[in-house]
């Protein structure tokens, strides 16, 4: 037997609440590590939990609770809920992200979308913008322009995601990355290096570190799940701690039970 065995379809129906989503009914076949190796059993148990958790948001999507949506959003890996999502797209022949952005509003949807934008490394929505700013960076290094002003105005005015890009892009359309066209070009400014360091690695997390501030002293478990499925989550633990002198961490275990503590504990596994 393998992974793939566990479910067996039986047979797609319309769901009865929006027939144009499919539901997909399915038999469970108990699974058996035996005469496995621990390598092999790895490989099984994932392959169980993708068939669950695919399954489990093909049948009972439309009525389940949220947190049952996002505890396998952020309980999983990121290559495990591609899979996860691909699996669903075939059992329901519906994308996921469309179905979860009709179903949700507010609060729960921010933290789900947040947790599927993460799935994408380069999540920058105007690529116009991006290759832009590494136009102006190029100009910068060989010395056209402001140099500083550049700088500054790229990595402390973007968000994090648009800055991670950014720096991708500039090595894609240069043929080497920014950090080396810098010293060749600023290798006595140190200002500028140390720029790009700080501004593009602690601005954002200082920015998250006031946001989960905020919602621990509202006790706001989805915002704070939504700060944590970041994936500079001890930076921005450290970054608290040294702007608020507390632990984040102690203190969001304390007033976190049930399924929330569930969830927020899985990310840091």
């Amino acid at each position: 037997m393998n992974g793939l065995d566990l479910y067996q379809d039986k047979y797609i129906i319309n769901h009865k609440n929006d027939p144009k989503i499919k539901y997909a009914e399915l038999t469970y076949i108990p699974n058996q590590f035996e005469y496995l190796d621990p390598q092999g059993q790895a490989k099984q148990l994932m392959l169980r939990i993708l068939q669950e958790d695919s399954y489990f948001l093909a049948n009972e999507l439309i009525d389940c609770q949220p947190l049952d949506v996002i505890d396998i959003l952020y309980g999983n890996s990121d290559e495990l809920l591609r899979e996860i999502i691909s699996k669903y797209k075939i059992l329901t022949n519906v994308e996921l992200q469309t179905v979860l952005n009709k179903k949700y509003t507010g609060e729960v949807l921010r933290v789900i979308n947040a947790r599927l934008a993460s799935l994408n490394i380069e999540r920058i929505k105007d690529k116009y913008d991006q290759d832009r700013d590494c136009f102006e960076l190029a100009a910068a290094c060989k010395g056209f322009r402001s140099s500083l002003n550049i700088f500054f105005k790229i990595f402390l005015v973007s968000s994090l995601d648009r800055s991670v890009g950014v720096l991708y892009r500039f090595q894609e359309l240069n043929e080497q990355s920014l950090d080396v066209a810098i010293k060749q070009k600023f290798d006595r400014d140190q200002v500028v290096e140390h720029s790009i360091t700080i501004l593009v690695e602690q601005t954002q997390e200082r920015k998250q570190a006031k946001i989960l501030r905020k919602a621990v002293k509202d006790n706001r478990q989805l915002a704070i799940i939504r700060v944590l499925g970041s994936t500079n989550i001890f930076n921005i633990l450290e970054a608290y701690q040294e702007m608020y002198d507390q632990d984040a961490l102690k203190q969001i275990k304390m007033g976190s039970t049930g399924q929330y503590a569930k969830i927020i504990n899985s990310l840091f596994e």
